[in-house]
């Protein structure tokens, strides 16, 4: 007969080898299971531990050995069934292990393990109401185990309900507050509701209790980002492949901070790590395509984004990404690429009852209420241009509500949430939940400030929240949607024989489509540049993805006519040693040598770029892509731009801005055209040193700089159009919310 004393010691043994697996002491707890198992051989409850133990390690085999030996010696042991069917997860066969779990709770029907690992099968299979059924049951029986109220908020956080997963995850640390993975899974659900502070800090806190756990490094990583960190993000996706180096998220990320850090060759090698761990990684395609966009690569970019997409057909900000890179195509088909548009909202909008038109009543006796979405309120180009246009509207009457997805809080966020009467972040919110927050809101008018850049909410306005739906400032094309109402524009900018490739109608405003308000911060005008020195310099501070084949060939044939002039190229990513010689080759292959160029990079504050300045002549366009905030700059530092406007919507913005300042001739349609243009003005130093002298006073005297003007325009344009609009509703017998 057994002895009833060694019995009782192996049980104290093993009680005590658990609580070291418990804690994460496995190799001490297997010591001792080792240790029972060599006084007693046939102990079942030793064989299983020690066999849970090196199936946590990885070593199947060895496991499956031990396991089944315990079934041998306890046949009718839910628990040892319950291990082999986790031991045939392992092993990739889910049908073995579904059968395992299920005779584990045929044994005994309220045994919580077995139903827990079935609802974990169960969510990996995405059969996610039987997965909550499950726990809810186990829930029943152990009300008090905090890692089923961890389990069930997992799953309704693949749901999309973070709130209600918060809530149950909150409750799991109620019960066990040093519940590591729940500190971060609670940090997970505050990044998805867009709290990326508190993301971070349940993260840290739950490396605190788990140090080096790689995927809560990863998690951690991508809450410094949104923030806006990203050298402390690279830390934390360095130190997550450290301790998981076939983790491909945690080099994706890398990848996003590199390119964060303007340091796109090292994003770029990171998410092609990314890539090699995870072949079929769609976000990480569409990383690189945007790594690819900052070296430059927009054909690169091209590919890895449809990559991405024959990946992922559905991935609609990715396939907003290739519509932006079709823009700086200097070989695209004005008609092809207005197909694309066109092709992206037949694929992505919604199509629902919520398509049906909110009501707008007007007759002009109240203050129309004003929506603004974008993810750039902060500084940025588009909100450079808005900030001056909420002070304005404000002044005239106008109710300005704010919805935002910026996770990057600055100087300029601060400004604009002065002026707007209110102020959401959206970040948390679906679509729906964000149609119906607008709709409460009873907006008349609703500007969409992204079109197809990062971050936009399009789908959004496919759901129509609002009666009166306008895309603005942000994006240079269609947005492809046929819920957006109206393009806003100006004559110069989109002239009516471009229209034809826009899926909404193009609303001109009289003077210029938007208003720019220089930085206090702006250093004085300088001398011109060329009166100390024995030869012009071009510039260019626009972002290396605008420098196609075409701008290369445009300004080496304007560099060749002028003899001697320099070129001073300004990005942050051009101190990239990559990125600067793939640049420099171009140049040479279009006959001007490198030495004649003067690249500037690196992280700058936006004072000292606009000093940069102080060395330039003339600015030079790009093309296709026109430059926008950055050509008012140079303008304002009283360097005159020349442009080549072309047969695409992106080609013509600085013709608008040019035409406001009455510097038509600065606008060229040939490259012929432009050659000749920018070495006759470098030839003419008495008017470069005059255009010097005026241009700031001119823009502060025209439509682009002239708040009130700018202002009083664009109120009176969107009074008249919301009185048609709610007369036309009053003719319209089709029914309104």
């Amino acid at each position: 007969m057994p002895n009833p004393d060694n019995a009782s010691h192996d049980r104290d043994r093993l009680q005590q080898a658990k609580a070291l697996h418990r804690s994460g002491r496995r190799e001490e707890a297997a010591t001792i299971y080792r240790d029972v198992l060599a006084a007693n051989p046939e102990n079942a409850e030793a064989h299983r531990l020690l066999g849970v133990v090196l199936l946590e390690n990885g070593k199947l085999n060895q496991a499956q050995h031990l396991l089944k030996k315990a079934q041998w010696l306890a046949p009718e042991s839910p628990a040892v069934l319950n291990n082999l069917g986790s031991l045939s997860q392992a092993k990739g066969k889910p049908g073995d292990a579904e059968a395992l779990f299920r005779s584990a709770l045929m044994l005994e029907p309220k045994f919580v393990p077995a139903m827990c690992n079935l609802a974990n099968l169960y969510q990996q299979q995405y059969k996610l109401p039987e997965a909550a059924e499950l726990y809810q049951d186990a829930l029943k029986v152990e009300p008090d185990t905090a890692a089923l109220w961890n389990n069930l908020g997992n799953l309704h956080s693949r749901l999309g309900r973070y709130e209600h997963a918060h809530q149950l995850i909150s409750h799991a640390l109620q019960l066990e507050p040093d519940y590591a993975e729940a500190h971060a899974n609670l940090g997970l659900c505050s990044f998805e509701l867009g709290h990326y502070a508190l993301a971070l800090e349940r993260g840290l806190h739950s490396l605190g209790l788990r140090p080096g756990h790689a995927a809560t490094l990863n998690n951690c990583g991508n809450a410094l980002l949104k923030l806006n960190r990203s050298g402390e993000a690279l830390t934390m996706f360095r130190a997550a492949l450290r301790a998981d180096k076939a983790l491909a998220e945690a080099a994706n990320g890398a990848g996003l901070a590199c390119r964060m850090e303007g340091r796109p060759a090292e994003a770029i090698r990171y998410l092609r790590r990314a890539l090699a761990i995870k072949p079929d990684y769609a976000a990480a395609w569409n990383n690189l395509g945007l790594a690819n966009a900052d070296a430059g690569l927009a054909g690169e970019a091209l590919s890895a984004y449809r990559q991405a997409l024959a990946l992922n057909p559905g991935y609609q900000s990715c396939h907003s990404n290739l519509l932006f890179c079709m823009n700086y195509q200097d070989d695209i088909n004005p008609r092809a690429l207005a197909e694309a548009h066109e092709n992206w909202g037949i694929m992505h909008q919604h199509y629902a009852d919520e398509w049906q038109v909110p009501a707008l009543h007007y007759d002009g006796d109240r203050p129309l209420r004003v929506g603004f979405v974008s993810a750039d309120f902060c500084r940025h180009p588009v909100a450079y241009f808005l900030l001056p246009v909420v002070r304005g509207l404000r002044e005239r009457g106008f109710d300005c509500h704010a919805y935002s997805g910026t996770s990057v809080v600055d100087d300029m966020t601060s400004a604009l949430k002065a002026e707007m009467l209110t102020w959401q972040q959206v970040s948390g919110l679906d679509d729906k939940q964000l149609c119906e927050r607008i709709r409460d809101d009873h907006i008349d008018i609703l500007f969409d400030l992204s079109g197809h850049t990062s971050g936009n909410r399009l789908r959004c306005f496919s759901l129509r929240p609002a009666p009166l739906q306008l895309s603005w400032l942000g994006y240079p094309h269609s947005t492809g949607l046929e819920t957006i109402d109206y393009i806003v524009s100006d004559a110069l900018s989109l002239p009516a024989h471009l229209h034809w490739q826009f899926s909404e109608k193009v609303l001109h405003l009289p003077s210029v489509k938007c208003c720019y308000e220089p930085p206090d911060y702006a250093p004085p005008v300088s001398a011109l540049p060329a009166d100390s020195k024995a030869s012009i310099t071009f510039g260019s501070f626009n972002n290396p993805v605008k420098l196609s084949d075409r701008t290369l060939a445009l300004w080496a044939a304007v560099m060749q006519k002028v003899t001697g002039s320099r070129l001073v190229l300004s990005w942050k990513s051009l101190d990239d040693p990559t990125v600067a010689e793939r640049l420099k080759d171009r140049f040479e292959a279009q006959g001007i040598s490198a030495s004649r160029l003067v690249l500037l990079g690196g992280k700058r504050q936006h004072e000292t770029v606009l000093g940069d300045y102080a060395e330039v002549d003339i600015a030079l366009d790009t093309w296709p892509f026109s430059g926008g905030v950055t050509s008012c700059e140079a303008l304002w530092m009283g360097v005159p731009v020349v442009t080549l406007a072309g047969k695409l919507p992106a080609s013509r913005q600085k013709a608008g801005f040019l035409g406001a300042l009455l510097l038509d001739e600065l606008v060229c349609f040939t490259p012929e055209d432009f050659a000749e243009c920018a070495s006759k003005l470098a030839s003419n130093r008495d008017k470069l040193r005059a255009l010097r002298r005026t241009l700031r006073a001119r823009m502060q005297a025209s439509p682009l700089c002239h708040q009130s003007l700018f202002c009083d325009e664009l109120a009176d344009t969107l009074r008249s159009l919301a009185l048609e609009h709610a007369e036309q509703r009053r003719d319209d017998p089709t029914p309104a919310l």
